[in-house]
C-alpha cells in the first residue's frame, strides 16, 4: 500500500510524452474531420480502507449484454482506465492480494462519455467477494463539459410525436424545439430529422451535428436532415454535448450522438405497432369555418415493426457455443403516414372556362362578381369573334375561337372544381392527404476477435416514397399539382469499429464510416405534364431538354383570380450526397493522466442541379391586348411575362475535412479533474469538380460596359470563372489551419459525489452549409435566365407563339446575381463557456444550476452590395424632376434608379459574407429524478 503521490510530480514528464505522441499522431495517424466515435471511458482509483491507493490490482469490466471482458491493472497511483468501451451497462470486478474481491454491477456507461468509479477495497482473501450495491444516479465528476444523456429508459417511457429519438432534445435546458405540428411525420428532411429546427444555446440550427455510432448523418448541403433515423426502438441512447466538451469531440458546437442497440448473449426480441388515427383528433378550424363544412381527412400514422437480437450460433458447429464471440441485432419498421396539411379555399377555372366559355360571369357587376372575376371578357388582339374585334366584350363572353393550344393545356393543369360555395366566392378546396411511406432496416454485429481486439459492424438502410401535392419542401403552389410529384429517396449507412488494447495502458480505436442519401424527385404520372403526352410543341426561347410543360403559372400579382399553380423548381431533381470518413483515437494512461490523440479525414460529395426553370405570369393590369381575365389570358396564350432559363447545370461538389487533436484528462487530486487539449482543423474550400465556380469581383467590374463585356455573353461583367483559371475551383483560397483550444475542470467538493462544480470553455469551428457555395451553377455564364415582358399599354402584347422569335439575350435585364464575397473568407467560429453547480438532494433528486454562454463570430449572412448609397437621392435632379421633393423620388422608375447603384448593369448583387455575430447568456436549471418506478425531468 502506498500513499498517493503529489500530482505535480509527473507534470513535466507528462508534457514531454504529450508532445512526442502529438507528433506521432500528426505523422502516422490517418486524418479527418475529427468527431467522437460514440464509445465511452471508465476510470477510477483503487483504494484501501484508509484511502491509500492500491497499485497492481486487477480490474475487470464485463459487458452485461455480451459478457465480453476487458482487464487492466491499476498503476502506481492506483489508477485504472478503460477506453473505447461500447456504451451500455457493465459489471466491475477488482482483485488484489490481501483484499476481498470487490464487485459492482449495473454501472451505466453512456455514449461519448467518461465516467469515474473509485473502488474501496476491504481487507480479506481474494476468494471472498464484496458486492457493492449500486447507489443513486451518479453526478458527473470526470469532466466539466455540459452534457446530457437521453437514456434508454427515457426513450422507452417518454411520449414522442415522431419516430426519432432526437425529438427528445426538447426536454433539455437551452433547447428551442419545433412545435408538435412540425413533428407529425418523419422523413429524411422532415419532422424530428429536421435537425436545423433545433436551436441550442442560442446557436443556429445548422451548427448541430448528428451522428449515429460515430457516423455523420446530415446532408452537408444544408447541414440538416438525417440519412438514417434515430428510431427509438433501434437506438439505445442519445448523448447531447452542448458546451466546452473535450478536444476529442469535434465538428461543431453541438453534438447529438446516438448509439444503436446491440445483441446480447441471450435472445431478446419485440414486435410492436404505434398508431395515431384521425378519429382521436379534433377537426381543424379551417374545416369547420368552411360553408358548407368540409369533413376532416382520415389522417393516419401507423408504425409496425420489430427487432431481435442475440448470439450468432451456427448449427452443427462449435462456433460461439459459449455465446461470447459474435452477437447480432436486427430491426425493421414500416412507416405508414398520411398527413393532413389542413384546408385552404381558392378558385380554379370552371369546366366551361376551360373550353373558352366565360358566360357564367355575365350579369355580375364588379361589386357582385363571382369566383373573384370581372363580369366581362374581351376579345384579345389578333382575334375576331363573330365580327367583334379586339378590345371589345366577347359575344356571350365566349373566346373559344381565340384559343392557344399551349395556353389551353396550361389552363387544364389546374385541378377541377370540387366545392360549391353558396356565395360563389370559391369553387375549389385544397384538402389532400400527403402520403409518406417509409421503411427502415438496421443491423449490428459485435465480434470478439480476441481478448484484446473487438469489432462491430452496423449497417442501416432507409427508403422513403413521399408525395408533395403542392410542391417540394415549402408547398409553393396554392393548388394540388398535376402529375403527382413524389420522391424516391434512399439512405444508407455503414460503420466499422475496431478496438485494440495494445497494452494495459494503451488502447487504439479505429472507425470507418460511409453514409449516402439519394434524393430523387419527379412526377409519378409524367403523362399529365409532359410535352409529348399532351401533344404539345416545346415553348419558349430556351426550351432546353426538360420534357415537362412548365407548371409555373403565377396568378397572385395585380389582384389575380386565385393563387399560383407553381412548382418552384424544374424536374426531375436528383440530389445525392455521400460521406466517407476514417477516425483514429489513441488513449495512453500515464500516472494520473489519461492522454488521448486522434485524427479524422472526411470526404464529402454532393450533386445537385440548378433550380432555374420556366415561370409564366398572368395579371389583370388593364392590358388592352388581352382579355381582362387571367384564365382567359392563359386560354388565348397571352401572358404578361415569360421567364425561362437556358438549362439546369448539374453540380458535382466535393469537400475534405481534416482534424487532429491531443488532450489530457488529469486527475489533479482524487476529487479534481482537469481536462485540457487542442484541436487543429484544416478545412479546404468546397469545390465544384467540373469548374463551374463563379465569383463576382467588384474590382473586375467595368462601369462603362453593360451586363456583358463587349457584348460577349460568355464574359459577364465583373465575373471571374474557375473554368478559365481566373479563380480556384473552390472560388476563394483555402483558409489556414484553425486552432481550437479546450479547457474544463470538475471539482467533487467533499469527494462524496454529492456536490460537484464544473466549468470550462472551448473554441469551435464548423464548416458552413454547402448551399453558400452551390449558387454557381445558377449564375451566368453557366446558365442564363431571360424574361420577356409585355410593354405597358402595348397594343399587340405577347403570345406564346411569339417566344420562338425573341432574342432572349437582348431581354436579359434587371439581373440579380449571387456570389461569395471576395473580401470575406472566414470559417464560422463559436466560443462557448459554462459554470455548473450540481447537488444531490433527498429522495434521489438532483438539482443542476448552470450559467451557459456562447459567442458566435464570422457567421454567414447575405448582403446586397448594390444598394443606392444613403442620401444619394435627397438632392439633385433627374430630367426635370427635383429629387429634394419626396413625391418625385417616389415616382422614379426602376430603370432610372439603376444609374445610382454602384454596379449599374445589375439589379441586386447578393454576396455571402462571414460577418455575422451572435451572443447568448443564460441560466439553466433542472431538477431530475431517475428512479425505477418514477422519472421526471423539469
Amino acid at each position: 500500500m502506498f500513499e498517493a503521490n503529489n500530482p505535480q510530480r509527473h507534470f513535466h514528464s507528462t508534457l514531454l510524452i504529450l508532445a512526442i505522441l502529438v507528433s506521432l499522431a500528426f505523422l502516422a495517424a490517418p486524418s479527418a474531420f475529427a468527431q467522437g466515435t460514440g464509445s465511452a471511458t471508465l476510470r477510477g482509483t483503487v483504494k484501501d480502507p484508509k484511502g491509500a491507493v492500491v497499485p497492481g490490482a486487477t480490474v475487470t469490466v464485463i459487458n452485461e449484454r455480451t459478457k465480453d471482458e476487458r482487464k487492466t491493472t491499476s498503476n502506481d497511483e492506483g489508477v485504472y482506465v478503460f477506453s473505447a468501451l461500447t456504451p451500455g451497462n457493465y459489471t466491475v470486478k477488482v482483485e488484489a492480494q490481501g483484499f476481498k474481491t470487490a464487485e459492482q454491477s449495473g454501472l451505466a456507461l453512456e455514449t461519448n462519455s467518461t465516467r469515474g468509479f473509485d473502488i474501496g477495497m476491504q481487507i480479506g482473501q481474494p476468494t471472498e467477494t464484496v458486492t457493492i450495491t449500486a447507489g443513486a444516479e451518479q453526478l458527473q465528476t470526470e469532466t466539466g463539459a455540459r452534457e446530457n444523456t437521453i437514456t434508454s429508459s427515457q426513450i422507452n417511457n417518454l411520449s414522442i410525436v415522431s419516430r426519432s429519438a432526437v425529438e427528445l432534445l426538447r426536454i433539455l435546458p437551452g433547447v428551442v424545439a419545433p412545435d408538435d405540428t412540425a413533428l407529425e411525420q418523419t422523413g429524411f428532411l422532415a419532422g424530428a430529422n429536421n435537425s436545423a429546427a433545433y436551436h441550442v444555446n442560442g446557436l443556429r440550427g445548422e451548427e448541430n451535428n448528428v451522428t449515429i455510432d460515430g457516423s455523420r448523418m446530415m446532408d452537408f448541403g444544408a447541414n440538416n436532415g438525417s440519412a438514417i433515423t434515430a428510431n427509438p426502438d433501434m437506438i439505445q441512447e442519445v448523448r447531447v454535448q452542448t458546451s466546452n466538451y473535450a478536444a476529442e469531440h469535434g465538428t461543431s458546437a453541438v453534438q447529438i450522438s446516438a448509439t444503436t442497440k446491440g445483441g446480447s448473449n441471450a435472445f431478446h426480441g419485440s414486435a410492436y405497432d404505434y398508431m395515431r388515427d384521425h378519429r382521436f383528433q379534433a377537426s381543424d378550424r379551417s374545416n369547420n369555418i368552411a360553408n358548407p363544412i368540409v369533413p376532416k381527412l382520415p389522417s393516419k400514422y401507423n408504425y409496425p415493426g420489430g427487432n431481435i437480437g442475440g448470439p450468432v450460433i451456427l448449427p452443427w458447429t462449435k462456433f460461439n457455443r459459449k455465446r461470447d464471440k459474435l452477437f447480432f441485432f436486427v430491426g425493421f419498421e414500416y412507416y405508414y403516414q398520411r398527413v393532413d396539411e389542413g384546408l385552404s379555399r381558392n378558385v380554379v377555372p370552371t369546366l366551361k372556362q376551360r373550353a373558352g366559355d366565360f358566360s357564367e360571369l355575365l350579369g355580375h357587376t364588379d361589386q357582385n362578381r363571382i369566383f373573384n372575376q370581372f363580369g366581362t371578357v374581351n376579345v384579345p388582339f389578333g382575334c375576331t369573334v363573330n365580327g367583334v374585334t379586339a378590345g371589345n366584350p366577347a359575344p356571350n363572353n365566349n373566346i373559344a375561337p381565340c384559343l392557344d393550344p399551349f395556353g389551353k393545356a396550361l389552363l387544364n393543369l389546374y385541378p377541377l372544381p370540387n366545392y360549391q360555395d353558396p356565395n360563389n366566392r370559391y369553387n375549389y378546396v385544397y384538402s389532400v392527404l400527403r402520403p409518406n411511406d417509409r421503411n427502415q432496416f438496421t443491423s449490428r454485429f459485435d465480434y470478439t476477435i480476441s481478448d484484446k481486439t473487438k469489432l462491430y459492424v452496423r449497417f442501416a438502410r432507409e427508403f422513403e416514397k413521399q408525395g408533395f401535392p403542392r410542391g417540394l419542401w415549402w408547398d409553393s403552389s396554392n393548388y394540388e399539382l398535376p402529375g403527382k410529384l413524389q420522391s424516391n429517396n434512399l439512405g444508407r449507412s455503414v460503420v466499422v469499429n475496431l478496438t485494440n488494447v495494445v497494452d494495459p495502458t494503451m488502447t487504439n480505436e479505429v472507425l470507418f464510416s460511409a453514409s449516402k442519401l439519394n434524393l430523387h424527385y419527379d412526377y409519378a404520372d409524367p403523362s399529365k405534364v409532359s410535352y409529348s403526352a399532351l401533344g404539345l410543341q416545346k415553348v419558349g426561347f430556351f426550351p432546353g431538354n426538360n420534357p415537362y410543360v412548365p407548371v409555373g403559372v403565377i396568378d397572385a400579382w395585380g389582384g389575380g383570380i386565385g393563387g399560383n399553380l407553381f412548382t418552384a423548381y424544374g424536374y426531375p431533381i436528383f440530389s445525392p450526397y455521400s460521406s466517407f470518413s476514417v477516425t483514429d483515437n489513441l488513449t495512453k494512461v500515464h500516472n494520473t493522466h489519461t492522454l488521448k490523440f486522434g485524427a479524422f479525414i472526411e470526404q464529402g460529395n454532393k450533386t445537385q442541379q440548378s433550380n432555374h426553370d420556366t415561370d409564366i405570369t398572368v395579371a389583370q393590369w388593364g392590358e388592352a391586348n388581352a382579355t381582362g381575365n387571367n384564365y382567359g389570358d392563359l386560354f388565348v396564350g397571352r401572358p404578361i411575362d415569360f421567364t425561362q432559363s437556358t438549362d439546369r447545370p448539374e453540380d458535382h461538389f466535393r469537400l475534405y475535412n481534416y482534424e487532429f487533436y491531443a488532450q489530457d484528462s488529469w486527475k489533479v487530486r482524487p476529487n479534481v479533474t482537469l481536462e485540457y487539449g487542442m484541436r487543429a482543423g484544416y478545412f479546404p474550400q468546397n469545390f465544384e469538380r467540373g469548374g463551374l465556380g463563379v465569383l463576382f469581383d467588384p474590382r473586375a467590374y467595368v462601369p462603362t460596359q453593360g451586363i456583358f463585356i463587349n457584348g460577349d455573353r460568355t464574359k459577364p461583367n465583373g465575373f471571374k470563372l474557375a473554368a478559365r483559371g481566373e479563380i480556384p475551383k473552390g472560388i476563394l483560397p483555402n483558409v489556414p489551419v484553425q486552432w481550437m483550444p479546450r479547457l474544463n475542470f470538475a471539482w467533487d467538493i467533499g469527494g462524496k459525489g454529492d456536490l460537484v462544480v464544473r466549468a470550462g470553455a472551448g473554441l469551435f469551428y464548423n464548416r458552413v452549409q454547402g448551399n453558400y457555395d452551390y449558387y454557381s451553377s445558377g449564375q451566368m455564364p453557366n446558365t442564363y435566365t431571360s424574361t420577356v415582358d409585355t410593354p405597358w399599354a402595348s397594343a399587340t402584347g405577347l403570345t406564346f407563339s411569339d417566344l420562338k422569335n425573341v432574342d432572349p439575350f437582348s431581354t436579359i435585364s434587371n439581373v440579380s446575381i449571387n456570389s461569395r464575397d471576395i473580401n470575406s473568407n472566414e470559417i464560422p467560429r463559436i466560443a462557448n463557456m459554462s459554470l455548473t453547480i450540481e447537488k444531490r438532494l433527498p429522495l434521489h433528486n438532483i438539482l443542476t444550476v448552470a450559467y451557459v454562454g456562447t459567442e458566435g463570430r464570422h457567421l454567414p449572412q447575405q448582403m446586397n452590395i448594390n444598394t443606392i448609397p444613403l442620401g444619394r437621392l435627397l438632392s439633385g435632379t433627374v430630367g426635370n424632376s427635383n429629387l429634394s421633393i419626396p413625391v418625385n423620388r417616389a415616382a422614379l422608375d426602376g430603370s432610372v434608379l439603376k444609374q445610382f447603384r454602384p454596379f449599374t448593369a445589375f439589379n441586386s448583387v447578393g454576396v455571402y459574407q462571414f460577418t455575422g455575430t451572435s451572443s447568448y447568456h443564460s441560466m439553466q436549471a433542472t431538477l431530475s429524478h431517475q428512479g425505477k418506478n418514477l422519472q421526471y425531468f423539469a
